[in-house]
């Protein structure tokens, strides 16, 4: 979690594996056929998602610091 880069694509592929991995521990195989048939769809998402989290964050970290 270190290594992971303050980007939306960083975030969108760090949290499809962890997707990937509680998967995989369900121990079903069926599971995990459906979640991959997602991972497109999934990703295109969840880069979507963290781009407007991350851009709605920045302003209210910079508006913190200046006020400090």
């Amino acid at each position: 979690m270190d290594e992971l880069k303050d980007n939306a694509q960083e975030y969108a592929a760090f949290d499809w594996n962890l997707q990937q991995k509680h998967a995989g521990l369900s121990h079903n195989p069926i599971y995990h056929l459906i979640i991959n048939s997602f991972k497109e769809v999934y990703l295109r998402l969840a880069k979507s998602f963290f781009f407007l989290k991350i851009r709605s964050i920045v302003p209210l970290q910079e508006n913190f610091i200046m006020n400090c």
